[in-house]
């Protein structure tokens, strides 16, 4: 008879070990396996039937020439062949976030060892090839509303001039401006992060709970897009303070950072202008393990009652791994508006 406080079956956790230990002993059928993705060869005629090019293929025109990449491609290479139904997604994320903590380090750790490098660099670059033609469609959208509000007398005008207009400058993503990480090098920061304030003081057990858990998956992403010598000096900085901070709004919020920064109370490698927070929502979340891990993200520049952003209050709420795998890099380069373009991001990935 099965326990109840047993953790739930693992089929994996052979294979997974086998792939820590041995990575190139893994078939390419158990790769697929533990990447949750079809068969190769059944992958591969999907990959040919979405773009007429077979993976390997695809992987090798994004790395050679990303601009010829279409978004079409793009969007194939980054999400896969395959279309899921929101139930079949829903399906797949229950049955990984229903794993243990240690089942789910485990799964993590297997498939980066058998990840092609090249793979995974061709999706990044697919990645933001698809974000650009998502911001180029959003503002030619932006653009034909503009000019359906024009009164008449102003369309007539636009459609009889003979001068040429002028071309639009392209859109330059925040991560494609500089080398982020050698940013950081020449900081030579002892420590650097991101500040997270915490509202809510009932359930000592669940904030340790959690500050262990953003703190492992912060680390991991940190060295997945950075590399080991950056991720062990990032930390996240947990600012307590119950007397000003529990149960606090966003007026309490913003007004509480910005005495954090005019005092420098936070070291240079944490002023980025961007917080998190901590309240009874987000320690449920990452409390029950089954569910997306989001945090609410803060921007300093925000005033209160003029933010009209969903999740928690003004807050944007974002996937962890958006925030230490995308918004980090955003933030050390500067953006002046690094959670502008994040909100569709948040939402599509």
């Amino acid at each position: 008879m099965v326990s109840p406080t047993s953790p739930p079956h693992f089929p994996l956790q052979e294979l997974c070990s086998r792939a820590i230990s041995s990575p190139s002993s893994i078939t390419p059928a158990e790769k697929a396996l533990l990447q949750a993705r079809p068969n190769p060869d059944i992958e591969n005629s999907l990959y040919i039937a979405r773009t007429s090019l077979p993976l390997s293929g695809l992987i090798a025109k994004t790395l050679a020439d990303p601009p010829t990449l279409s978004p079409q491609e793009a969007h194939v290479l980054v999400y896969g062949p395959v279309d899921y139904t929101p139930a079949e997604k829903l399906a797949r994320g229950d049955a990984y976030h229903g794993l243990t903590d240690e089942q789910r380090d485990l799964l993590n750790r297997a498939t980066r060892l058998i990840t092609d490098p090249e793979e995974d660099d061709a999706r990044n670059v697919a990645w933001r090839v698809l974000q650009r033609a998502k911001a180029e469609e959003k503002a030619r959208q932006k653009a034909a509303t503009a000019s359906a509000t024009q009164p008449d007398d102003q369309q007539g005008a636009r459609f009889t001039r003979t001068s040429t207009p002028a071309r639009r400058k392209p859109i330059v993503f925040p991560w494609e401006r500089a080398d982020w990480i050698t940013l950081v090098r020449e900081k030579n920061y002892t420590s650097w992060g991101l500040p997270v304030l915490r509202t809510a003081y009932n359930d000592p057990a669940a904030w340790l709970s959690f500050k262990t858990k953003l703190s492992a998956l912060a680390a991991r992403e940190i060295a997945h897009v950075a590399g080991s010598p950056l991720a062990e000096t990032f930390e996240i900085k947990y600012v307590e303070d119950e007397d000003a901070l529990a149960g606090a709004e966003q007026a309490g919020l913003l007004s509480y950072y910005s005495r954090l920064l005019q005092e420098r109370k936070l070291e240079d490698g944490y002023s980025w202008g961007v917080f998190l927070t901590a309240d009874d929502s987000v320690l449920e979340i990452f409390g029950e393990g089954n569910r997306e891990l989001v945090v609410p993200v803060w921007e300093a520049a925000w005033k209160a009652g003029e933010v009209g952003a969903a999740g928690w209050g003004g807050a944007l709420a974002m996937r962890a791994e958006l925030i230490f795998g995308i918004l980090i890099p955003k933030l050390v380069r500067g953006d002046k508006q690094p959670l502008e373009d994040l909100a569709m991001m948040a939402q599509d990935r």
